[in-house]
């Protein structure tokens, strides 16, 4: 064990990567979260007996690092139906996640709002993601997606119709102002693998790190004062001495972070019975989706419960009463029983995008300082940034403490 004392503050799943590392490599740590509990972003918490997980979340199986820190086997994922329905001027339609299959062609050409050329467009970005590179895709200028789509060939009905209520839920977002190269990797990892949750809640994972790292590692209700040099000061007024410093901590980006809230019911029935996502066209509430959480979280009530996320700040979202949500779900869904218990707002949802890279690895490597910085809004908004972050950081404090610095 060496006498380097390495501090990590954050315990979402870049100072969890990061830790995992230190621990691998015999290099002694602590972890110091400002928060009762692990997972940054990344958190389900039990509510009436209902897993509400802080947000709509979801996790891809093809991560490229996942595997080296999350251990599948344990996790009891539960894969998403590869199809959801869509909301638009009240009707519903019933459409499949793109894969460039001919059936779903067939299925899809039905519908006023699709159209042969963009199908046809759509079936060619599928073919050149599945044998192009990340490293391609990454070295791409950055645009947004909504001109990138353009340019390629879209039409704006298919654009707004189609790709707009769905992709807002995943860059939290509804403009589609988030760069391209995020568009084209977020597809790219769900034809590589499958979408899934832990039946336990998205919570389950960073939990599991946790456990792999050991409690006794991990100090809780710390919140940084100040930095200086080797020095952590806290706001309780300990101070401590580290050999290397790890800061996960989002740092105020030049534009700002993508908001978002969670308002969660109680349904007398499922509302989705065959499906389990719901996604909307663009409207003045903001609501980007309805994912039905009883599809697959374990619950000891046996009840049948929704989320339905919210496009916009904070701010706004607080004085949005769910009632008013309902309001605008009833044209789709019977909502006339159901019950809300809980409302997360997420002031930070995901960093910026407009902007993104994919590797700032060798930057991290070549590091002459003790303070490191880490995590997904150096990168692009995903657990596998955090945890390529994370590990990179590791791997070049390991690599200077083994050559003796």
């Amino acid at each position: 064990m060496t006498h380097k004392r390495v501090a990590i503050i954050g315990a979402g799943m870049s100072g969890l990567t990061a830790a995992l590392h230190l621990k691998r490599s015999k290099i002694a740590f602590d972890v110091y979260e400002k928060s009762a509990e692990v997972g940054g972003r990344i958190k389900s918490e039990i509510v009436e007996g209902l897993i509400v997980d802080h947000g709509f979340q979801i996790f891809l199986t093809s991560y490229p690092e996942a595997l080296n820190v999350v251990n599948y086997a344990t996790l009891d994922l539960i894969p998403l139906k590869k199809a959801f329905v869509l909301c638009k001027n009240r009707k519903k339609y019933f459409l499949e996640y793109p894969d460039g299959s001919y059936q779903q062609v067939i299925k899809m050409i039905r519908y006023s709002f699709m159209d042969l050329k963009s199908i046809w467009n759509m079936i060619k970005m599928v073919v050149y993601l599945r044998s192009t590179s990340l490293k391609k895709i990454f070295d791409q200028p950055d645009i947004p997606t909504e001109e990138f789509l353009r340019k390629k060939g879209f039409s704006k009905v298919f654009i707004e119709h189609t790709l707009q209520p769905f992709l807002k839920g995943i860059f939290l977002e509804n403009q589609l102002k988030t760069s391209s190269k995020v568009f084209q990797y977020v597809l790219k990892m769900m034809l590589a693998g499958s979408v899934v949750v832990p039946s336990n809640g998205i919570g389950a994972i960073p939990k599991q790190l946790f456990h792999s790292i050991g409690k006794n590692h991990f100090h809780f209700f710390k919140t940084v004062k100040k930095i200086n040099d080797d020095e952590i000061l806290f706001e309780d007024g300990q101070v401590i001495n580290a050999d290397f410093i790890i800061d996960t901590r989002p740092q105020s980006p030049i534009a700002p972070a993508n908001q978002n809230s969670l308002f969660v019911f109680v349904t007398p029935k499922k509302v989705l019975p065959s499906y389990d996502l719901a996604v909307f066209e663009n409207n003045d509430l903001g609501i980007s989706n309805l994912i039905q959480f009883s599809n697959f979280y374990k619950n000891s009530n046996q009840q049948e419960y929704v989320g339905i996320s919210v496009n916009n700040s904070t701010e706004k979202n607080r004085k949005l009463r769910p009632e008013k949500l309902l309001g605008y779900i009833q044209q789709y869904f019977d909502t006339s029983h159901w019950k809300w218990i809980k409302t997360h707002h997420i002031p930070y949802g995901l960093n910026n995008q407009e902007k993104v890279t994919y590797s700032n690895r060798k930057k991290v490597l070549s590091q002459k300082s003790r303070y490191y910085q880490a995590g997904d809004w150096m990168l692009y908004g995903s657990s596998n940034a955090a945890i390529h972050s994370g590990k990179w950081v590791a791997e070049a404090i390991i690599q200077r403490i083994q050559a003796g610095d």
